[in-house]
């Protein structure tokens, strides 16, 4: 992908002009096997190649290249956000209205926090859970968000739900069928889902599934052909589907089936994905369902026809995902910490999107989508029990992204109020494009 922008070239260290003003694409300047000399620089100018042959004049003698309205690259940029209020990880996120909630998790312990962002990156902390939790699963319905089961310690689960109305007003409606974590939750028509999960110790694996229509009311449709936790639900068109997971028999073997609800919640049973998909997430592009395995990326289409992109997974187990821009983003994941910080972006025509990583490697963040924004929030930190209250907002923007050379001076609008000096070579990166210059003796762009 070319560079996009314009880069205004001024003087040399002699005070002489040497490149054209306006340049689109890969740049080098103090370098005299440049394509760029076609365009008319004097690439055999003596006193040029004595100043790039003097380390000392780099800085104070060097060429001054203004940047505006520049950028290097588009994709999935990566925007800072307020941190979460706790640290933690295995939140349940899910989106009401204009407020992203991350809900529960745990650090030394279950927490009943629950952080809101709204559709600008602004962050309160309004409401609570009727009790701590982590490994619930959410979804949301009409004018309510649901969040259902999960774990206040290491030897229960519960059946509770919480319910949140766009005005983040809780109730509990009528509880889950059993006392379950690690399920899933997605929305097909007018309901939430919850499928699957286990007992607090894994003694148990559930094939139960919750319904709860937009006035909360509670029903149990037909069973998933088998009992699974830390399986992965999305939505295909008019089609629930419900992939992976671990299994009730000895070994807790890893499950590749799918199970698929329509908006009737007749249940069919599609393709099965490819092998080992334990763990992993689910998230749509557009009309098409996307599900991880252990190497592969498996697409079912709004009418469950099952493929597999030549594309292979990327994030580790553990990761979150959620959808914005046609576009089904997965980020993090391990399973083990400190986890990855690999951002997988696959659009609606099943073509891989680049992606910016995450600020940080960490495994169980939790993730939603508000506005233009892919919130990915919390998660491990360094060892499997410290976690971080980490915020990266993704979203599909242009982004700058490059190597600034060591002994380079540079300002850009926005980010610094003073010239900095950079003495050894630093990655930049921003989201959007950047106003501003760079001085150096010898500086290299290339595009994606």
């Amino acid at each position: 992908m070319p560079i996009t922008g314009q880069i205004h070239l001024v003087y040399d260290a002699e005070g002489n002009a040497f490149f054209p003003q306006t340049v689109d694409g890969a740049v080098t300047v103090g370098d005299t096997t440049l394509a760029a000399k076609a365009q008319g620089w004097d690439a055999e100018k003596p006193a040029r190649e004595a100043a790039d042959a003097a380390l000392g004049e780099r800085v104070d003698g060097a060429s001054k290249i203004l940047f505006k309205d520049f950028y290097t690259g588009q994709g999935i940029a990566r925007n800072p956000a307020p941190a979460l209020s706790e640290a933690r990880k295995q939140s349940a996120a899910v989106t009401i209205g204009n407020h992203a909630l991350f809900a529960g998790g745990r650090n030394s312990g279950a927490l009943d926090v629950v952080d809101v962002f709204n559709d600008k990156l602004q962050r309160t902390t309004k409401t609570q859970l009727s009790q701590p939790l982590y490994g619930s699963a959410a979804a949301t319905v009409g004018e309510y968000t649901i969040i259902g089961g999960g774990v206040p310690s290491d030897e229960t689960a519960v059946s509770v739900v919480n319910a949140f109305n766009s005005s983040l007003v809780r109730s509990i409606p009528t509880g889950l069928s059993v006392s379950k974590r690690q399920l899933a939750a997605t929305t097909v028509g007018g309901f939430v889902l919850f499928g699957g999960g286990s007992s607090a110790t894994n003694a148990t694996f559930f094939d139960t599934i919750d319904v709860y229509n937009a006035n909360l009311t509670h029903t149990n449709p037909v069973l998933l052909s088998h009992g699974r936790n830390r399986l992965a639900a999305t939505t295909a068109g008019d089609y629930a589907l419900f992939g992976g997971g671990s299994g009730n028999t000895s070994g807790h073997p890893e499950y590749n089936f799918v199970d698929a609800y329509n908006a009737s919640l007749v249940r069919t049973l599609p393709a099965p994905t490819s092998p080992n998909s334990y763990g992993f997430p689910a998230a749509t592009a557009g009309s098409n369902a996307i599900f991880l395995t252990t190497n592969w990326v498996d697409v079912y289409t709004s009418t469950l026809v099952h493929s597999v992109l030549s594309i292979k997974r990327m994030v580790g187990e553990g990761a979150a995902a959620t959808s914005i821009a046609d576009c089904a983003v997965f980020a993090g994941g391990g399973p083990n910490a400190p986890g990855q910080d690999t951002v997988q972006a696959i659009d609606s025509n099943l073509r891989s999107v680049y992606a910016i990583p995450l600020s940080s490697s960490r495994a169980y963040p939790a993730a939603t989508a508000i506005g233009v924004y892919a919130i990915f929030a919390g998660g491990s930190g360094e060892t499997n029990t410290e976690t971080v209250d980490t915020v990266d907002a993704l979203n599909y923007d242009v982004f700058t992204n490059f190597t600034i050379p060591g002994f380079t001076k540079y300002k850009f609008d926005g980010f610094h109020a003073e010239e900095k000096l950079a003495i050894d070579a630093q990655e930049w990166y921003s989201p959007g494009r950047i106003t501003g210059y760079i001085c150096t003796g010898g500086f290299t762009l290339t595009g994606l």
